[in-house]
């Protein structure tokens, strides 16, 4: 997919932003359009996922065939009910980095709001992986729980080397990790979604599951910023 397929919101990157309904000036929402187009243009998406079987053991969950370790409570209320796990990677690509770095250094409010954009970008392309799964699992009779990230809750974000070796996301997409488990390109994101035979219930696995939730800044307002997953 090539440049970007999907709409940039304006509304998304004002709230990666941190904007609160304050007024804005036309110059600034002409450099919000601009940024966003600038990213559009960049960004080149690619995603993967795959499905396992999941295994319990007393320190964690583990997709069978790979040497991942799911630990922590969070990710286990999130998969209570599921004997099966997709992992999906998703990355905006190099160049989306190499954008925001060089508007950072010529205009700091553009690049500000590229890098923005470009968050809502990523989220977006989520979502859009999110509904493939979903409907893959219909296919099946399967049902599935929204997406859970190394580095939500207690799920240790150092586990990123292992996800990206379970997806061979280097040769897959080019997305590889630095030694303190951050994704290169940075505009990636990687994630879980559990799979179950029975409905899922919602309770439980929403932003309000999430110990930031209180402090979050990008929460929408609302109980639930999960996006509807019935349409893309």
């Amino acid at each position: 997919m090539e440049p970007f397929p999907f709409p940039i919101r304006r509304e998304e990157t004002l709230r990666y932003l941190g904007y609160q309904g304050q007024p804005l000036e036309d110059s600034l929402l002409e450099k919000l359009n601009l940024a966003r187009e600038r990213i559009r243009r960049v960004s080149r998406p690619l995603y993967t996922y795959r499905i396992f079987p999941l295994s319990r053991t007393e320190t964690g969950l583990v997709p069978q065939g790979t040497n991942l370790l799911l630990s922590g409570e969070d990710i286990a209320n999130h998969l209570a009910g599921c004997n099966q796990v997709a992992l999906m990677a998703a990355t905006l690509g190099v160049q989306v980095d190499k954008e925001i770095k060089y508007l950072e250094l010529t205009d700091m409010t553009l690049g500000a709001m590229a890098d923005a954009a470009a968050t809502a970008a990523v989220e977006e392309l989520c979502d859009w992986v999110e509904v493939t799964v979903h409907r893959e699992a219909k296919c099946h009779g399967l049902f599935a729980t929204g997406r859970f990230s190394p580095g939500y809750g207690d799920l240790p974000i150092l586990l990123q080397r292992e996800f990206t070796r379970a997806l061979d996301t280097p040769k897959t997409i080019g997305l590889t990790v630095n030694g303190s488990g951050i994704l290169l390109p940075r505009k990636s994101v990687t994630a879980i979604l559990g799979l179950s035979s029975e409905p899922i219930a919602a309770a439980g696995r929403s932003c309000t599951s999430c110990p930031n939730w209180e402090s979050c800044p990008y929460r929408k307002g609302g109980t639930f910023c999960e996006p509807d997953k019935t349409t893309v």
